[in-house]
């Protein structure tokens, strides 16, 4: 009988034992070099590449090292990198998304804006300059504007645009935004709001709506003011929020009523008593209940924290202030939207 232990399950120990001593790097360069060959190990294992890890491989790709790149470290196959860097015709694919659509109703909407923060580079391959902001031509991109539209009831989720930027301001986002719902209705969708994170920039860009009240999430559309626009903020980002004044606050304490004081002590409590064991009741991990200030930022942590499972176990455990806590921030977060 074979006791070896399987190769995966070799890489899964290395990985929690590396997040397990993240907390230690105080210096934040040397923290991020850390995350990334954490991150490596676990693409050894388990090939699902996150937005991120596109991200940092179209910063690489435009080199002509990049299939030597591939030797050493894990990335998309240089295919994948064509197909989403090629000149696809946008509309048609939307036209044909929504010919699929059998009512108006499931043409609904949504385009959801968030930024990508990414290291500053240039490169130059095959005659073309890459990596220099569309809105400044002068300055290399900080980061990317990506809009992505995604069918409120059905139907495949969709990137419109990917746009390198510097130092983004709210007018040249409402432009993108604008450029994105006129191609979707163009197409035959109908947009009906905009979904972003509660970041200063998103905040002042949905000042920039004509809002049918003061206190209201609702404006004009800007293609149609007879037609109603819907602002939202993304539940997740609404919940890292919570999450980061609770790690912040002064004894990791909070108290939002005089009855209950959830503690987040409870958690890591709870992470401790589970840590090492081959059945667990949550999906917490080391960042999640350890974060640093980098992993902050991080909402995937944050989304373990604020889990029904950590809810039950809380519960189990006694811990009753802290598991309601948790799950009147996640329904109050989900209403919101």
């Amino acid at each position: 009988m074979n006791y070896d232990i399987p190769y995966d399950k070799t890489i899964q120990n290395v990985v929690t034992l590396l997040q397990a001593h993240t907390s230690a790097c105080l210096d934040i360069e040397k923290e991020k070099k850390w995350v990334f060959l954490t991150r490596q190990l676990e693409l050894l294992s388990q090939k699902q590449f996150s937005m991120n890890d596109y991200c940092f491989a179209l910063q690489s790709y435009p080199k002509r090292n990049y299939e030597q790149l591939r030797d050493f470290l894990v990335l998309p196959c240089k295919r994948k990198l064509q197909y989403i860097t090629s000149s696809i015709d946008k509309d048609q694919v939307l036209r044909e998304t929504f010919d699929k659509v059998q009512t108006l109703q499931e043409k609904n909407v949504f385009l959801l804006v968030n930024e990508v923060q990414i290291h500053p580079t240039v490169s130059f391959s095959g005659e073309l300059l890459s990596g220099m902001a569309e809105n400044n031509r002068d300055c290399k991109a900080t980061c990317k504007l990506c809009v992505m539209m995604k069918l409120l009831h059905k139907g495949p989720s969709l990137m419109i645009s990917i746009t390198p930027v510097h130092k983004p301001t709210t007018a040249y986002q409402l432009e993108r935004v604008k450029k994105a719902a006129a191609a979707v209705e163009r197409a035959g969708g109908r947009v009906i709001g905009s979904i972003t994170d509660n970041h200063e920039v998103n905040q002042q860009y949905c000042k920039l709506f004509d809002r049918l009240s003061d206190c209201s999430a609702t404006a004009k559309q800007p293609l149609d003011d007879k037609r109603v626009w819907f602002l939202l903020f993304n539940t997740l980002h609404l919940l890292k929020c919570i999450c980061n004044n609770w790690i912040n606050e002064k004894g990791q304490k909070i108290s939002l009523d005089t009855e209950t004081t959830p503690s987040f002590a409870d958690v890591k409590e709870l992470y401790e008593s589970e840590r090492g064991s081959i059945l667990t009741t949550t999906t917490l991990t080391q960042f999640a209940v350890n974060p640093s200030q980098f992993q902050l930022q991080n909402v995937q942590y944050v989304s373990k924290v604020f889990n029904d499972k950590v809810v039950a176990s809380l519960k189990l455990r006694g811990c009753r202030d802290t598991a309601k806590f948790i799950q009147n921030s996640k329904s109050s977060s989900i209403g919101g939207m």
